[in-house]
């Protein structure tokens, strides 16, 4: 993971590029850089914030996410969707975000 300075918007931002093995999600205070393979799974655990996993289906996750969701780690929501959650089910995708933003009172 690297650290930048992000654009100072307030909002976040969220960038895949499909030519790269990088996601990047950013907000006023922090950018989080994750190689897609790499120790995703513990990454995403070890970030010390509350964390929402919005999946399509169960049968791909591995172990460290299968023990880290049964200790509490994360709020995992599974959707009735494709591979791309936010436009197979946007109202759906929404709803789970914002309960999750409105419980944690990020929003």
């Amino acid at each position: 993971s690297g650290r930048k300075k992000p654009p100072n918007d307030g909002k976040m931002n969220w960038k895949a590029d499909p030519q790269a093995s990088s996601l990047i999600l950013s907000s006023p205070t922090f950018v989080l850089t994750v190689n897609r393979y790499s120790g995703l799974s513990k990454r995403f655990l070890g970030v010390p914030v509350p964390k929402l996993l919005l999946l399509a289906g169960t049968d791909r996750l591995d172990k460290d996410l299968t023990i880290g969701q049964m200790q509490g780690k994360f709020q995992m929501k599974v959707l009735p969707a494709g591979h791309a959650i936010h436009e197979d089910e946007p109202d759906k995708f929404c709803e789970a975000l914002d309960g999750f933003l409105t419980r944690f009172r990020i929003a």
